[in-house]
C-alpha cells in the first residue's frame, strides 16, 4: 500500500471546491410576456406548493406601439410583464442556463402554469406563462454557500512560517463588494445599492486604517 501525494493543481482544485455553491433544491423560471395590466410589482406566494414569484411591468403600452403595428395590433392595451417564479425542483438542470428555445419555453411555462393552477393561483398570474408573446425565458437553479470568513484575496506567497509571522502577507489588493460579498434574492433590486454602500464603507475604513501621510 502506498499514498500518492496530491499535485499542486489537485490541491488547488480541492480548495476551490470547498467554496463552490450547492444547489438549494429551488429553481427559477423567468421571462416576459405582453398581458393586460394586473397591478404594479407584486410578490404572490403559496404555502402549500412552496412556490413564490415576482411580477413587474417593464413597458407601458403607448399610441406609438399601435401605430408601429399599423393600428391593427391586439397588444395596444397590454403591458410587457416580467415574471420570476421560484419552485421546488429536486434535480437541477444546468444545461438550461441559457435562453430557452420557443418550444422549450412553451413546454416549461405550460407545465408550471398547470402546477400553479392546481395549487389555486389566480389566473392573472398564469397569463404570462401561457401567452403567445413569451420571450427571453430562462430556467436557472438557485445555489448557496456558507458565508466567507475573509472577503479579500490573499497574496499567495506560499511561505507559511512567514505568513504566520506577518498577518499582512495574507492581505491582497482585491476585496469582494456588493452581490459578490452578500448576494440577495435575485428580484430584490438592491445589488447596485449594496455595492455603493460597501464602496463607501471601504473608503471610510481605508481612510481610517491607511491614512495618506503628507510628506511635504
Amino acid at each position: 500500500n502506498y499514498v500518492v501525494n496530491p499535485t499542486a493543481e489537485e490541491e488547488k482544485q480541492k480548495s476551490l471546491e470547498e467554496f463552490l455553491p450547492e444547489y438549494t433544491g429551488v429553481t427559477c423560471l423567468m421571462g416576459c410576456a405582453n398581458v393586460p395590466f394586473m397591478r404594479g410589482i407584486c410578490f404572490p406566494s403559496s404555502a402549500t406548493s412552496k412556490c413564490h414569484a415576482c411580477y413587474y411591468p417593464t413597458k407601458v403600452p403607448t399610441d406609438e406601439d399601435e401605430e408601429e403595428e399599423g393600428g391593427e395590433s391586439n397588444d395596444h392595451d397590454k403591458y410587457e410583464m416580467v415574471f420570476q417564479i421560484y419552485f421546488p425542483s429536486p434535480i437541477e438542470r444546468p444545461d438550461t442556463w441559457r435562453t430557452l428555445t420557443p418550444d422549450e419555453a412553451k413546454v416549461e411555462c405550460q407545465e408550471l402554469a398547470q402546477k400553479l393552477r392546481e395549487d389555486g393561483w389566480d389566473e392573472q398570474f398564469l397569463r404570462p406563462l401561457e401567452s403567445s408573446s413569451l420571450k427571453g425565458v430562462l430556467r436557472v437553479g438557485l445555489r448557496s454557500r456558507e458565508a466567507l470568513d475573509v472577503w479579500h484575496v490573499g497574496s499567495g506567497s506560499g511561505d507559511g512560517e512567514k505568513e504566520e509571522e506577518d498577518e499582512s502577507a495574507n492581505v491582497g489588493r482585491a476585496v469582494l463588494l456588493g452581490d459578490a460579498a452578500h448576494p440577495p434574492v435575485p428580484y430584490i433590486g438592491q445589488g447596485a445599492q449594496m455595492a455603493m454602500e460597501d464602496a463607501g464603507t471601504l473608503s471610510l475604513l481605508l481612510g481610517h486604517f491607511c491614512p495618506i501621510v503628507d510628506s511635504g
